[in-house]
């Protein structure tokens, strides 16, 4: 049976981005991308894999190749031999051999010949230089050195996400990457177990028994007590006390989302996700909404959207908690970039569908 592709195009008019593109792959192989309603034949050949970012595509070709296709339109090939390689929001970053790569101004870029241990993110890459025995930042089309001299021990514990970086150096310094900023903490006796979200920095000083946030370059006492557990998001926080209480930093203030912990919870970008007794819950713009009374084991986000199959088989879309059902036919597959829900359907036939209305 022929699979083809169901796009639905929402606009959010409450997201910080605006995104439009997405990929398929229709009944013969061919490989097409679609820019803002735009539909491009990319390939005429099958492609081995492919990751979707907001300013392009990157794919591996039929031969190998590694391409990376922008939001532009226009293709660039950077070669075959490519171990790894991601898109994310706004960055491309590949890995061949032993050099590390990226792409400015639709030109190749290397960031360095002999790679060590590195960390792609939505606007920054994070990396170890072997040949010049240095930690690095590429960001905002420019490399910036942290850290130099580096003797015995590449720098391995750092975290990043978003635009921002947090490392331990080689001398046990606790030292923040944000925004072309550098802040160095302290040295602790005991390294800081820490979250990295965007604009915002969480750890958990054992010495003083107390959890913290780095955030606008300040340190901020949050709980004068060691939590059970932590994470961060976009400008947020979230945590479990040793009281077994939910709550929420973010902007300067301390928020309950529940007065029980949760079985399980995540923070992805504006939302957190969590399990409240067995049922599927989001926390957003400061409340909550109970999606089901039961756990969703697959769904995606991406800002404040969510996409997931409920046990009635209804593709839902949920935007700002509010939800919306999409289709109750077969999916095959779905995924969520951005403001694009994508999903298959075992039909012979091919959609748009934006704000409510289908476009041929």
């Amino acid at each position: 049976m022929k699979h083809i592709t169901l796009i639905l195009f929402i606009t959010i008019t409450h997201s910080h981005f605006s995104q439009n593109l997405n990929v398929y792959t229709d009944d013969r192989g061919y490989f097409f991308g679609f820019f803002d309603k735009q539909k491009i034949n990319i390939e005429y050949q099958p492609v081995a894999s492919y990751k979707v970012g907001y300013k392009g595509i990157g794919y591996v070709d039929s031969r190998g190749s590694l391409i990376y296709f922008s939001d532009k339109k226009e293709k660039l090939e950077i070669g075959t031999f490519a171990s790894h390689y991601q898109t994310t929001d706004y960055l491309f970053g590949y890995q061949r051999n032993q050099s590390l790569g990226t792409i400015e101004n639709l030109q190749k870029k290397t960031l360095t010949q002999n790679v060590g241990a590195y960390h792609i993110t939505d606007s920054l890459i994070a990396f170890n230089d072997n040949i010049k025995k240095g930690f690095y930042v590429y960001y905002n089309n420019e490399i910036i050195e942290l850290e130099n001299n580096i003797i015995e021990n590449e720098v391995t514990n750092f975290k990043a996400t978003e635009n921002t970086l947090a490392y331990f150096n080689a001398q046990g310094y606790f030292k923040i990457f944000n925004a072309n900023n550098i802040l160095e903490i302290d040295r602790p006796s005991t390294l800081y177990n820490y979250e990295v979200g965007k604009d915002i920095v969480a750890y958990i000083d054992i010495d003083n028994e107390s959890l913290n946030v780095i955030e606008n370059g300040n340190i901020q006492l949050v709980e004068e007590s060691l939590p059970l557990s932590f994470k961060c998001g976009d400008n947020f926080m979230a945590y479990i006390t040793n009281q077994d209480e939910f709550r929420m930093y973010k902007g300067g203030q301390v928020q309950e989302i529940c007065a029980y912990a949760p079985a399980n919870y995540l923070t992805i970008d504006d939302l957190v996700i969590y399990e409240n007794l067995g049922r599927f819950t989001v926390f957003v713009n400061g409340q909550n909404y109970e999606l089901e009374n039961y756990w969703v084991q697959n769904f995606q986000a991406d800002g404040q959207a969510l996409a997931y199959i409920d046990n009635q088989g209804w593709l839902i879309y949920v935007f700002d908690g509010k939800k919306e059902k999409i289709t109750n036919q077969k999916i095959t597959s779905f995924s969520l970039v951005g403001n694009t829900l994508q999903y298959s359907l075992e039909i012979n036939q091919f959609m748009l569908f934006e704000n409510k209305r289908n476009i041929q």
